[in-house]
């Protein structure tokens, strides 16, 4: 193959062939998986300890109810965060409820009893867009605070913030009630 320090022509097209089949490029039956890492905040008050699941996937809340996941996408799977247990930091209780969130594919996703209902809606087939704007329609509030965290929103001096805080812990309180009135587990 070698001859006088030059590789042959056929030698380099075989090399050149067997690469661009290991790079697998799309037509292949093994493709490159790749993880993506999303983060976010559960809010029911902050909520520390708390279980996030997502795509079969779990980690633990912090102290200011934040957290870290990192999973394999999986298409078929749920797109909706769910957040269960730990406590209520403003409170000292336990949660003994279920929070959900669409994730957001950029930036940090907040998982609160308003986003419960969001995801409700798209867990019945609506549009994650139109489903916040329903909520805030239903609400009177801006669709933008709903994926945010209203306690940080408040503390920024965002008025509609105090109207999400005040609605998230109306949602809350009812689903608790229902709950026990149906010896139910709590989702929102």
């Amino acid at each position: 193959m070698f001859k006088g320090g030059r590789v042959s022509l056929a030698a380099s097209l075989v090399v050149a062939g067997m690469i661009g089949l290991t790079g697998c490029g799309g037509g292949c039956d093994n493709p490159v998986i790749t993880e993506k890492t999303i983060s976010g905040v559960a809010i029911d008050g902050y909520l520390h300890r708390a279980t996030v699941n997502f795509q079969g996937v779990s980690t633990e809340t912090n102290e200011t109810g934040g957290w870290t996941l990192t999973y394999t996408p999986n298409a078929n799977e749920s797109q909706i965060v769910t957040v269960e247990g730990g406590t209520d930091t403003g409170t000292g209780e336990p949660f003994e409820g279920i929070l959900k969130a669409p994730i957001e594919d950029t930036g940090e996703t907040v998982v609160t009893p308003i986003t419960t209902l969001v995801a409700a809606k798209v867990e019945k087939g609506e549009p994650k867009e139109e489903a916040i704007q329903a909520v805030a329609t239903a609400m009177g509030v801006s669709p933008d605070i709903i994926t945010q965290d209203p306690i940080k929103q408040l503390e920024e001096g965002n008025s509609e913030a105090a109207t999400v805080i005040k609605q998230s812990l109306m949602i809350q309180k009812m689903a608790e009630l229902f709950a026990k009135a149906t010896n139910d587990e709590v989702s929102a």
